[in-house]
């Protein structure tokens, strides 16, 4: 018997082996066709989800979070504009006496490193704390679109937010604008994009605020916002010289503290050298036209590098 399901996998057109699936019941099609399912479930459990569609529709893929604890830094904008969503969703009967669509855009714009993702995660969380869900927009918004309204058909009320990082590279969507302005009916919705190049977006983003009512810039981490991130990567009986690696780390981003702390604390590399190599990469962008010296600064920190281990 096995054999020949097997067999007819091989020569019937579209019929693939089973995996690890179970029909229960049945699903029945426009014109009465009746199709075997597995499990059915009622709403979608409240998490992160990617969006993908196939011939029988959209579909919603789990996304794993990350399960660590998010530093809340002090005067920060990702704080700042938590509250601001959290304050909307709190507004929903104000909308409706007024007769707002329920939704709203968000676009955080700054350098690479300034901490936009991080603020992302923070609104995931807090929606899905909700009961909510989070999406991350797909690349194509016939895809987005026909997420929403099989999500809407089925949970009509439940919270959401879209993500849409890298905004600068399918913004000019005229579409996806069109989503953003409402023409589909969108409801308890929050659009979160980012852009590390706000100057790519055409000003019919920039300056609509139908499709991003706010534009917030993220900033660098002020030094109380540096010292607070480096506090919290050491260990108890550590020994650094907090002052001295917030004081040269300003107008870095955290990815930049966070080197310097791996390469000199974790990696015992030196401080001084680490230090200009961070500055030069964050004030200089190579290029494959550049001449073949090797700068100073690579020269020395390449001469006091130990000798590679031998197999």
């Amino acid at each position: 018997m096995a054999g020949r399901t097997e067999q007819a996998s091989r020569t019937i057109p579209g019929l693939r082996k089973r995996r690890n699936l179970t029909y229960t019941q049945w699903s029945k099609g426009d014109n009465g066709t009746y199709f075997p399912v597995g499990e059915t479930m009622p709403s979608i459990k409240p998490g992160h989800y990617n969006l993908g569609i196939g011939p029988s529709g959209p579909y919603f893929i789990p996304v794993t979070g990350r399960d660590d604890a998010l530093l809340d830094f002090p005067d920060s904008a990702s704080r700042n504009i938590l509250n601001g969503v959290i304050r909307f969703w709190e507004r929903e009967a104000v909308f409706t006496k007024y007769g707002v669509p329920f939704k709203r855009g968000i676009l955080l714009y700054g350098p690479p490193g300034s901490g936009k993702t991080c603020t992302l995660e923070m609104v995931s969380r807090d929606v899905i704390e909700r009961g909510g869900i989070v999406v991350s927009y797909p690349g194509h918004s016939q895809i987005l679109l026909h997420g929403y309204r099989a999500l809407r058909e089925i949970q009509p009320e439940i919270p959401l937010v879209v993500i849409m990082e890298d905004f600068e590279n399918y913004g000019n969507d005229t579409e996806l604008l069109n989503v953003l302005d409402g023409v589909e009916k969108i409801h308890k919705v929050v659009f979160l994009a980012t852009s590390n190049y706000p100057e790519r977006l055409d000003p019919r983003i920039l300056n609509r605020p139908s499709r991003f009512d706010v534009r917030i810039k993220v900033g660098h981490p002020v030094a109380a916002s540096r010292r607070l991130y480096l506090e919290n990567l050491l260990h108890p009986g550590d020994e650094m010289d907090v002052n001295r690696y917030v004081a040269d780390t300003e107008g870095m981003s955290l990815a930049h503290v966070k080197e310097l702390f791996v390469a000199t604390v974790i990696l015992s590399g030196n401080y001084e050298q680490t230090v200009v190599r961070l500055q030069q990469m964050h004030v200089e962008q190579p290029n494959s036209d550049d001449n073949d010296e090797t700068p100073e600064w690579e020269r020395d920190l390449l001469a006091d590098s130990p000798a590679p281990a031998r197999f």
